[in-house]
């Protein structure tokens, strides 16, 4: 006996489809959305070519796998009535668009998810040419799928390139102007249009009003949604992949400005000592992952006081090295006034005294060397000459002979009239010397 599909409700039509709930009557547990093409009504012509872009569509499907696009778990296209399956989804986007507008997070959350869908498809020569929010299909806590390749076609697939007379060819409202004038014509930057569109809808536009208007979105979204919905094909985004990366560089922005006014804030705290240990190690973090800013990484360094740095654990203290070291190379390259080389000197010489770490002591010995020769600030030699003076553990003195030997002759003898040789390390002496 033949397992057989019984339809147990309906979800929706509209074109030349129908979508209904359906399980096989051995396993009615196991529910299925099949999509059944309705030809009633139509020419031999109509209902040939409505049959064409069915099998299409589910062909299409069935070529692409992908968490984010729609599976086709079976299928029926030799006899009629055609049909394929698919899981059954909660919604779609077009129910949810009220109560995600003003929602950043979960805009993110569903449009990460939709770029991923046509960045692959995409990649697989495959445009959709009819993304909207009725095609974008939702499940549980916001895990999206992308639907309905009715008009999707192979890029550069001939036999696709043909009109089809009297068939709707996309929604107005998301279709690019090349698509509205020439849909057979229009290539994968109509799909970068659309999904401009969608963003555009998502974040609370209208997408029915004749001009979009940003005075009521989110700041941020602004360019790249115009970039997307330009009029002109070369204008937009080459590419969904090239969109990804743009649309990720807002949140990696506001990500990391958010995170600099956190440095900055616990920077003013740390100035005060015995701040509290979970304070320091978010501090030492924060850092940690801006270090491609120099000159943000110094000035936060030079807030604090190092009497919390006392004692760090040792994941901490590796954070607190790098730290100093991009630090450290900063303040060698740049030129400061003469009273502030002072302030980095007495900074330095603390941070020196409170961890109490040779590594860490000779980076900072190593970057004063360079401030105070190359300013010819007296001060800063002399804290040298001192700083010289407690580097005395292997660590230390192995370091401090690796960057010495790097530092220029004229820049050790410019240091070594302020540092008491017999105080320091032997194998450091020679450094100084005059030989």
């Amino acid at each position: 006996m033949k397992n057989r599909l019984v339809e147990v409700g309906k979800l929706g039509s509209g074109g030349f489809g129908e979508v209904c709930i359906v399980v096989r009557d051995r396993d009615p547990e196991q529910r299925f959305a099949r999509k059944t093409l309705k030809t009633a009504g139509l020419s031999p012509q109509e209902s040939e070519e409505a049959s064409a872009r069915f099998k299409r569509e589910v062909l299409i499907l069935a070529s692409l796998d992908h968490p984010n696009i729609v599976p086709v778990l079976g299928r029926r296209l030799k006899n009629a009535p055609l049909y394929y399956l698919m899981p059954v989804y909660e919604r779609s986007l077009r129910s949810e668009i009220a109560a995600i507008c003003g929602d950043i997070k979960r805009t993110r959350r569903i449009f990460d998810q939709v770029l991923d869908a046509l960045a692959y498809a995409h990649s697989q020569n495959i445009i959709h040419r009819d993304l909207k929010p009725e095609n974008v299909l939702l499940q549980g806590s916001d895990q999206v799928v992308v639907s309905d390749f009715g008009l999707g076609r192979i890029i550069d697939a001939e036999s696709t390139r043909q009109t089809q007379t009297g068939f709707p060819m996309g929604t107005p409202y998301y279709m690019a102007p090349e698509q509205l004038a020439d849909a057979k014509s229009a290539d994968h930057r109509c799909d970068v249009f659309a999904l401009g569109r969608l963003l555009y809808e998502l974040l609370g536009g209208n997408v029915m009003a004749p001009i979009q208007s940003f005075r009521n979105l989110p700041s941020g979204f602004e360019t790249l949604i115009k970039k997307c919905t330009s009029e002109e094909p070369d204008e937009r985004f080459s590419s969904v992949s090239d969109l990804k990366r743009a649309w990720k560089s807002i949140f990696d922005i506001g990500i990391r400005r958010d995170e600099k006014g956190e440095g900055e804030d616990l920077s003013k705290e740390l100035a005060v000592g015995n701040s509290s240990p979970e304070h320091v190690e978010r501090w030492l973090d924060l850092l940690a992952s801006h270090r491609d800013d120099p000159d943000w990484i110094h000035q936060c360094l030079m807030q604090v006081n190092p009497n919390n740095f006392a004692g760090l654990p040792s994941p901490q203290l590796d954070q607190l090295r790098d730290i100093t070291a991009t630090a450290g190379e900063y303040v060698k390259e740049v030129g400061w006034p003469f009273d502030y080389t002072d302030k980095i000197a007495i900074q330095y010489k603390q941070f020196a005294k409170n961890v109490d770490d040779g590594e860490l002591t000779a980076t900072l010995i190593d970057a004063l060397i360079e401030v105070g020769a190359s300013h010819n600030r007296f001060f800063v030699m002399q804290t040298v000459g001192e700083l010289l003076q407690i580097c005395c553990d292997p660590e230390c003195v192995l370091m401090m002979e690796s960057s010495l030997t790097q530092t220029s002759k004229m820049r050790r003898q410019k240091i070594a009239p302020y540092i008491n040789m017999a105080a320091i390390d032997p194998k450091l002496q020679t450094h100084f010397s005059d030989g």
